[in-house]
């Protein structure tokens, strides 16, 4: 299920979306096509995507 350009295809994308959240807060707007794109079910993406925020989140509140 995963070769070389899908994980290459999700580490790009992770790194936008990270800056892209820092900056304006829409992660999910580029991450969830990228992962549907690879082959990741969409429940197990949104779950996925839905546990990074909170961790982003939170770390967000408390500082």
């Amino acid at each position: 299920m995963f070769t070389v350009t899908n994980i290459i295809i999700l580490v790009v994308t992770s790194i936008i979306v990270g800056t892209m959240n820092g900056i304006v807060g829409m992660a999910t707007l580029a991450l969830y096509p990228a992962m549907l794109y690879v082959g990741i079910s969409p429940i197990t993406a949104n779950v996925t995507i839905t546990v990074g925020l909170l961790f982003s989140d939170t770390s967000a509140v408390l500082s």
